[in-house]
């Protein structure tokens, strides 16, 4: 690797290490993983809450075999 390449890097890296601790412009990468694990288990528990959302107002209307018969008289 040619000298100016490996200081262009050693300045590129000083740079990154500066946006990152000093003036925190840039993520770290362990930052951004667990960003996205948290979003992942957000979007997971949003998913299984509107199953549950949909199973309870399933249950909570009445269905047509649960309506009681206005036509018949109790006494028949």
């Amino acid at each position: 690797m040619s000298q100016i390449r490996r200081k262009g890097l050693s300045i590129a890296g000083m740079f990154s290490e500066y946006w990152q601790e000093e003036q925190p412009l840039i993520a770290k990468k362990r930052h951004v993983e667990q960003f996205v694990r948290d979003v992942d288990t957000l979007r997971e528990d949003a998913e299984r809450l509107q199953k549950r959302i949909a199973r309870l107002r399933a249950h909570s209307e009445p269905s047509s075999s649960q309506t009681p018969d206005t036509h018949t008289s109790p006494t028949e």
